[in-house]
């Protein structure tokens, strides 16, 4: 069976009048970089197919993905469910060179660009807002002319959670996207400041140190870290 997220025509990232938020774009992500990996034919034309499909729903401003999510938040856009697109955006291109991936996310990051500083500080996307850091200073490195992604940089910085001080959350998959936050940072402002570094690893330490027993690598978090259920009997959501 096909999940009803998955139904093409049905789709908000295809047809921007259809409902959709993150669960397209977690699956995509995953299955693109098999496609990519494989070289499966039938894998390759399926995502292809998703891939057109959402280039060409971007609207003139930048946007893309379901209206519905341009002001679900206080008025404001839900930008997180993009940012797991971006991930594959930069797999495609970095598998097909395709020119088209530079110009949609050049007009998406002008759209998040024109966004008020309140934008940064709702929803998920507050606390994982490296992700999108990341995909800032890839896209920079390959295009011309762009200073201006650096000051969008800036003003994420400056206005997202705060992982330079504490820990701004408990959340399993906050945290792992959300960590490194200052070390990305570092690379804008000063890559030889070690208080950037420091505070990355001040983060992983404070998890790792109270919640690393579990077994395999990754920290007690079903959901949530929770204090006093520290032990290797805890669950971990995978999504982290």
């Amino acid at each position: 069976d096909i999940s009803d997220y998955l139904i093409y025509d049905q789709c908000g990232w295809i047809d921007s009048k259809k409902l959709g938020w993150e669960e397209m774009p977690y699956w995509l992500r995953g299955f693109a970089d098999l496609a990519f990996v494989t070289g499966d034919s039938d894998a390759l034309k399926l995502v292809q197919h998703w891939i057109d499909g959402i280039l060409n729903s971007q609207q003139s401003d930048g946007w893309f993905g379901p209206d519905i999510l341009r002001h679900s938040l206080e008025g404001k856009p839900d930008l997180w469910p993009a940012m797991i697109l971006i991930n594959v955006f930069r797999s495609y291109y970095e598998y097909s060179n395709d020119n088209r991936i530079m110009e949609f996310l050049l007009r998406y990051f002008q759209f998040v660009s024109n966004q008020s500083n309140d934008v940064f500080k709702h929803g998920w996307a507050y606390t994982r807002w490296s992700d999108n850091i990341d995909s800032i200073i890839w896209l920079f490195n390959r295009t011309n002319n762009t200073d201006w992604l650096l000051d969008l940089i800036h003003r994420i910085h400056s206005n997202a959670a705060n992982w330079m001080d504490s820990l701004p959350t408990r959340h399993n998959v906050n945290i792992a996207q959300g960590f490194r936050e200052p070390a990305l940072y570092s690379f804008v402002v000063n890559p030889s400041d070690p208080s950037f570094i420091r505070a990355t690893y001040n983060n992983y330490e404070q998890v790792m140190n109270e919640f690393g027993q579990f077994p395999g690598g990754g920290f007690a978090g079903d959901e949530n870290c929770r204090q006093g259920f520290s032990d290797p009997r805890q669950g971990f959501e995978t999504c982290g």
